[in-house]
């Protein structure tokens, strides 16, 4: 494939213009990478991650991708990058890969090999070790230390910078651009997002520290989720609401929707065919203050997908563009410019 503009400028611009990330992922901690960067072309380097440190010696042109969601495909391609495969939870194929994840669409993001994780969602170093990596990239969620192990024999593998919740999309986007030897494209990206975030913190002016909860629809109750994305749009968790370093995910029975206190809802309704109508046909649901101040954002698979624990340039841009033109209309927005 060849990379398209979006890939190319890191991120999709406002104009085109965030939700949920739910089932199981922790939100994203920021932490700066310690790096080593000796050589006079920048190799070797070294890099402290989640399982201890890591060297490269030389720059990687085979690299191999897997995880929960798209977000190592995305940022690589950002950076100019083209893995030799990517492997993606729910992306047996590419139809369903760009179903799941069309932001991904005209990126280069190598092939697409399920194989690389098992049906126990876990790293698979034998189908890994095929491609002859030269870099691994996956994450603890599918990678313990005991695979760690496996596949650092096989090649460096870095599985983000946080051993027990999701890293932040700076810092691995710092982080990549350190390993692959494009830190000067990693700024210009990681500049770029901020930038957009800057321009949807304006067009959410009225609800700057308003409180957010966000969650999804399970069977007869709702499951609080975890991400920092809403925090970056300049919202506050409300005291009930997972912060943005939590792991919370009990479940709540539908019978004490009126939990939901926030004055901003995101709220997935795609584990239940039927979740939007069980909530909207509710009565408490209509009374609920994000309801009444129009700040309710219905959350489909997709853009649970585009925010992930941490998502990457493209997905946060498709992402923007389909949660802040809702909240920026709604009256408690206008009220509090």
């Amino acid at each position: 494939m060849i990379l398209s503009s979006l890939s190319r400028r890191g991120v999709g611009l406002l104009g085109v213009l965030v939700a949920l990330l739910v089932a199981g992922c922790a939100p994203a901690a920021e932490s700066e990478p310690d790096v080593e960067s000796p050589g006079a072309e920048g190799f070797p380097v070294s890099i402290d991650t989640a399982y201890g440190r890591i060297t490269l010696d030389h720059q990687p042109e085979r690299i191999v991708a897997l995880g929960r969601q798209s977000n190592y495909a995305d940022m690589l391609a950002a950076l100019g990058k083209r893995p030799v495969a990517v492997a993606i939870e729910g992306a047996p194929d590419q139809r369903a890969l760009l179903t799941g994840y069309p932001w991904l669409e005209g990126l280069a993001t190598g092939d697409l090999d399920p194989a690389m994780i098992t049906t126990e969602q876990k790293a698979s170093p034998e189908a890994i070790a095929a491609h002859r990596p030269e870099l691994i990239l996956g994450d603890i969620w599918n990678i313990d230390p005991q695979l760690y192990e496996q596949l650092s024999q096989i090649a460096p593998t870095y599985v983000g910078l946080e051993d027990k919740t999701a890293t932040a999309w700076k810092d691995h986007l710092n982080a990549l651009g350190t390993m692959t030897g494009t830190a000067e494209e990693s700024d210009r990206v990681v500049a770029q997002i901020e930038a957009d975030l800057t321009a949807a913190r304006d067009r959410l002016a009225g609800l700057q520290g308003k409180t957010y909860n966000f969650g999804v629809v399970v069977n007869d109750g709702f499951q609080f989720g975890g991400a920092t994305f809403p925090d970056d749009l300049g919202l506050t968790p409300a005291e009930n609401q997972t912060g943005p370093t939590g792991t919370k995910r009990e479940a709540v029975a539908l019978e004490n929707l009126d939990q939901l206190q926030a004055d901003v809802l995101l709220i997935g309704v795609f584990a239940d065919p039927d979740a939007r109508t069980k909530l909207e046909d509710d009565p408490r649901f209509a009374e609920l203050p994000a309801v009444r101040n129009g700040t309710v954002v219905f959350v489909d698979r997709q853009m649970a997908n585009a925010a992930g624990s941490t998502p990457g340039p493209s997905s946060l841009a498709w992402l923007l563009g389909r949660v802040v033109p809702p909240l920026a209309d709604s009256e408690l927005n206008r009220d509090g410019r």
